[in-house]
């Protein structure tokens, strides 16, 4: 309840504030990956790709049992695949228009 004195041993807070880390770190990584594939720097694409789903991993471990934590990595996650599936699909439009359909 808003004004109420912290439940003892709710350790949520410290929780979801690394949750939200590890989210951004994977929503910035997803677009540089976007980025990186776009600019046709398809290595420095694919390693910061990695690193956005080290990240969104490492929130979705962190997030164990909290709701409202597991849905923020699950928007994040769904930003990040996005991003990058748009930027992968543009890419092959270039090269294999069938690809890209």
């Amino acid at each position: 309840m808003i004004g109420s004195a912290p439940v003892a041993g709710d350790r949520t807070g410290g929780r979801r504030a690394w949750v939200a880390a590890a989210c951004a770190v994977g929503a910035a990584a997803g677009l540089g990956s976007a980025w990186g594939i776009l600019a046709g720097d398809l290595r420095l694409g694919g390693g910061v790709a990695a690193v956005a789903g080290a990240a969104l991993v490492a929130g979705r471990a962190l997030s164990d049992g909290d709701v409202r934590a597991r849905l923020f990595v699950s928007l994040a996650d769904r930003l990040v695949d996005g991003a990058m599936l748009g930027a992968v699909a543009w890419w092959a439009r270039e090269r294999e228009p069938a690809a890209a359909a």
